[in-house]
């Protein structure tokens, strides 16, 4: 008896022992889950009659269920004597009841795992509760009470559902606090297929591919779920699903997942104000020590003066512990600040420390700007975010500064707000700043921390070579971390053997003195690697790159795949690369500056290969976006496959998914300053003409072009100068719109070197890019210039460079009010995209005879191309064609009468370019925004529009200013 044990979070079953018993026909089962799921309460005749009938019972119901019982009890007490009473499955009243022990019933151990969870999760321990809660499974064998019939069985089945989906939600939950964002996509996609109007599973799912480097993915899932919503209810994602859209978009991948949004149908119509950025990576659960420093820190920065922002300046050797340090107390003061907070790893010991202009987007973006609106210039961007934070309580963590230039601008510029900030260096010229230097940890911290992470049990059975290894690494905290994790990780090695490894190595002395102590850690590690490892963990660290693609590592290590995942994730398991995203790598800094100070032959070849592989991969994306193009004949020979794309959809994603790597790239070739140049600039080129190098490219990509430019410049290399210039244009001043006479002198360079070379093909795309930055002020003037690009790309028989030309050749015709031959051209573009089988160049096509047809007063025939135009631009998924589609269906649509509908277009036009750059079109389209508000009556906003719309034509040096001035002046200047 005391053996048995029942199951109903499946097939109900019921053992004793190893014996399985039979528990009879449906009915029977129907009336032992009644039983069963009162826990230990009676049930009554008529209740058990309702459990297995409900509300039509047979005539002889109460006999069937006596029969019943009888069955069960000779099942439960087989061998009870006759004319002895039950003791299991007991009389009681006029019902029955289950005396049984407690944890007999699996639903009682599923609740008890269940409250243990949740206090452990209340006690700060996500560790032992998703432990706990992972136990469950073991417990869930498919439906609940499968097969068991009755209303009763069928209302507990629903009700262990739910209580199952909201186990695994909570689960879900503490993976992603414990960083297993990587493993859980698998689950959330089958989720989210499972349920396709769950805003919380698609939030989670978004959050997991962002922490796990796959942005793209995640904003794929937020349209996804954003058109169902729209198709089968009518609404727009909840405010929860929407902030972290925005915070995906900003680049915050510390955000954390919102709280489970409720039901579309339980929303108010309320637009939901901004969230305030909670950048701070995750607290570390074993901080030890810095007990004066800690509520030194805290203190200070609570006790704010309300005379000028407070400033903390932590400065310490490399792996001393002042990012963790700085962390945990944010984390303990983030409650007085509720505006939000702010983190940002200013790689300041790195090769290409972190633009300030830069860092001050991803801020702006994060405090709600749209990344359309922001100045380009520094000292407008920092003006601007003193602005953003005035008057409110915002923390800002400045992460491994370089030095007082870096942090400056940067620094909020009123009282109220908090700064913490780490470096190497003592930031002594920083003016306020309260300098906190930190020292190494105390032996006894020193050992806690060791212990916390080896095991006390270990540590016990060892405690003398445990100290010895605790005090060769003399305090340095991530010294202790490295010893710690690679012993944790081994549990099968001696402490005593690792402490006598350490003590006959030499340089253990250098364990007082700055890198050098972790250096002889990260020693102890490479030692046990074997040659081939050895080799990858040399190579792989030697572009300096955010991170790498396994197909990338295999064509750099000359490998197989198979073989280059498997010595990857055999660095990982030893701690010596990570995993940021499914099949990309990267290193800690301070693990590849020691890998890189480790003398490898193959060294001087590793940056060639690498770009190589990379603009392989370019021509794969230009031969799959640009069909018809002959672009890869002139580019620099590759012997990589490059990246192999199943279709133009991943084609179109590379880029975005790259882009910070290819940054990284064109900045390390440029600090070369050797051959790699040239590959550079013709990838640079290459990814240009893919015309999908939109603003996440941004300024990241902008100063290594620039500074990849400077290399060319000095080093005399004329080829990739002319190049590099020209990939500018996509890459930078589209995204930023300066277009003034400085751009047109660096492209005219780019012309006359290209004349120069007979570069016929350069040529013949600075004639693209000069006649863009002519339209902004003469498109007459930029008619000439199109023209002959396209004339030069069809002697050179490149269909794609033809129709792209044509193409522009067509709108600057229809801006020029030449109509027929914008028409004409219009026409010569939509066969030659037809021809190509491109979609980008018959939307542009299209979107010009709308124009023509708007110019003819033909606003109804303009709205219909315009349409099928963005029909057309969105089969391409490129955000930025989409936008100037958008902009001319507006313009259309108010021309024909209808704002409302002109209104949604503009507004969508706003959404894309913001997104993605060119600021001229976005003055266009908050002109059309503008004048479709006014016409609804909604004056303040289309105020607000056309005074955006002006204000940034005054910047770009626009010929509409007077046009714009003159429709702000119709509208009033105050209004209620």
């Amino acid at each position: 008896m005391h053996d048995i044990r029942f199951a109903v979070l499946g097939p109900l079953t019921v053992e004793r022992g190893t014996e399985s018993l039979d528990t009879g026909s449906p009915q029977r089962q129907a009336v032992l889950a009644a039983l069963l799921l009162r826990q230990h309460h009676t049930a009554s005749l008529a209740q058990l009659i309702d459990a297995v009938w409900g509300s039509e019972p047979p005539a002889r119901a109460a006999g069937a269920i006596r029969n019943h019982i009888a069955d069960l009890r000779a099942v439960l007490e087989p061998g009870r004597p006759a004319r002895t009473p039950p003791t299991m499955l007991v009389s009681a009243g006029d019902g029955y009841a289950l005396r049984l022990p407690p944890g007999a019933v699996d639903v009682e151990i599923a609740a008890e795992t269940v409250r243990l969870a949740t206090e452990a999760e209340q006690a700060g321990d996500p560790v032992r509760a998703h432990g706990l809660l992972t136990e469950l499974r073991s417990l869930w064998r498919g439906e609940p009470l499968s097969g068991v019939p009755g209303p009763y069985a069928e209302s507990q089945r629903t009700r262990f559902i739910e209580r199952r989906f909201a186990v695994r939600r909570t689960r879900i939950d503490l993976e992603l606090t414990l960083g297993r964002h990587a493993e859980l996509i698998g689950e959330l996609v089958a989720l989210t297929a499972e349920h396709p109007l769950d805003e919380w599973l698609h939030a989670q799912l978004m959050t997991a591919l962002s922490r796990s480097g796959r942005p793209s993915e995640a904003l794929d899932v937020y349209t996804d779920i954003r058109r169902t919503l729209i198709d089968e209810l009518g609404v727009e994602p909840g405010p929860e699903l929407t902030a972290l859209h925005r915070h995906i978009l900003a680049g915050d991948e510390t955000a954390y997942p919102p709280q489970p949004a409720v039901a579309p149908a339980a929303r108010q119509a309320t637009v939901p104000a901004p969230r305030p950025p909670a950048q701070l990576p995750s607290d570390i659960a074993d901080f030890t020590g810095r007990t004066d420093t800690v509520p030194h820190l805290v203190s200070q920065l609570r006790a704010r003066d309300g005379r000028a922002v407070t400033i903390s300046a932590i400065s310490g050797m490399g792996g001393i512990g002042k990012t963790t340090l700085a962390v945990h107390v944010a984390h303990l003061v983030r409650a007085d600040f509720p505006d939000g907070q702010l983190y940002v790893n200013l790689d300041g010991m790195g090769a290409h420390p972190a633009a300030p202009d830069v860092v001050l987007g991803g801020f702006l973006v994060g405090l709600g700007y749209a990344e359309g609106d922001l100045p380009t210039a520094l000292a407008e961007r920092a003006a601007l975010f003193r602005t953003a934070v005035a008057g409110k309580n915002v923390l800002v963590v400045l992460d491994n500064a370089a030095d007082a230039e870096q942090v400056r601008p940067l620094l909020p510029g009123t009282a109220g707000s908090g700064v913490l900030i780490t470096s190497r260096t003592t930031l002594a010229g920083l003016s306020g700043a309260t300098l906190a230097p930190i020292d190494v940890l105390a032996v006894d911290e020193a050992m806690q921390l060791f212990t916390h992470i080896v095991g006390s049990e270990r540590v016990a059975a060892e405690p003398e070579p445990a100290q010895r290894i605790v005090f060769a690494c003399k305090g340095l905290p991530l010294a202790v971390r490295v010893a710690a994790a690679r012993l944790a990780g081994r549990p099968q090695w001696s402490l005593g053997a690792v402490a006598d490894r350490i003590a006959r190595d030499r340089s253990l002395h250098e364990f007082a003195t700055g890198d050098l102590a972790v250096e002889t850690i990260f020693q102890l590690s490479y030692q046990q690697l074997d040659a081939e490892l050895a080799r990858a963990f040399r190579l792989v660290a030697v572009p300096e790159v955010p991170d790498l693609p396994i197909t990338a590592i295999t064509w750099l290590l000359q490998r197989t795949h198979a073989h280059a995942e498997q010595l990857c994730e055999t660095l990982v398991d030893l701690n010596l690369l990570q995993i940021t995203a499914s099949g990309r790598y990267r290193y800690h800094d301070l693990l590849r500056q020691f890998a890189r100070n480790q003398p490898d032959a193959e060294r001087d070849t590793v940056l060639a290969r690498l770009l190589d592989f990379y603009l392989a991969s370019a021509k794969s994306i230009t031969a799959e976006c640009n069909r018809g193009t002959r672009l890869p004949e002139h580019l620099s020979a590759t012997t990589s496959t490059g990246e192999l794309f199943p279709d133009a959809d991943a084609a179109r994603d590379w880029p975005r998914r790259e882009h910070a790597t290819l940054a990284a790239l064109y900045a390390h070739a440029a600090a070369d300053a050797g051959p790699a140049i040239t590959l550079a600039a013709d990838l640079a080129w290459a990814m240009s003409e893919t015309l999908f190098a939109e603003s996440e490219d941004g300024l990241e990509v902008s100063h290594s072009l620039l500074a990849l430019l400077d290399g060319a410049v000095r080093t005399g290399n004329t080829r990739a100068e002319a190049r590099i210039r020209t990939a500018m244009y996509t890459h930078h001043n589209l995204v930023s719109g300066q277009y003034g006479d400085d751009t047109r002198s660096s492209y005219a360079r780019a012309a006359a070197l290209a004349a120069e070379a007979d570069d016929r093909r350069l040529l013949a795309t600075t004639d693209l890019v000069l006649g863009a930055l002519t339209m902004v002020t003469d498109a007459a003037a930029a008619i000439t210039l199109f023209e002959r690009a396209a004339k030069l790309f069809g002697d050179m028989d490149d269909l794609w460079g033809n129709g792209w030309a044509t193409a522009l050749a067509g709108w600057a015709n229809a801006e020029a009010c030449l109509l027929d031959s914008a028409e004409a051209a219009a026409d010569r573009a939509l066969r030659l995209g037809g021809v190509a089988g491109s979609r980008f160049i018959e939307a542009f096509a299209m979107k010009t005879h709308s124009r023509v047809a708007l110019r003819r007063d033909q606003p109804e025939e303009a709205v219909r191309l315009c349409t099928t135009a963005l029909a057309y631009a969105r089969q391409t998924r490129h955000r930025l064609l989409q936008g100037w589609v958008s902009t001319r269906l507006a313009e259309a649509q108010i021309a024909a009468g209808d704002p409302h509908s002109a209104a949604v277009s503009a507004r969508e036009a706003v959404d894309s370019i913001s997104r993605t750059g060119d600021p001229v079109t976005l003055a266009s389209a908050l002109n059309a925004y503008g004048q479709a508000l006014s016409a609804l009556g909604r004056d303040r906003e289309a105020l607000d529009a056309i005074r955006s719309a002006h204000d940034l034509a005054v910047r770009l040096g626009l010929t509409n200013e007077t046009e714009l001035r003159d429709r702000l002046a119709t509208l009033p200047e105050s209004l209620p």
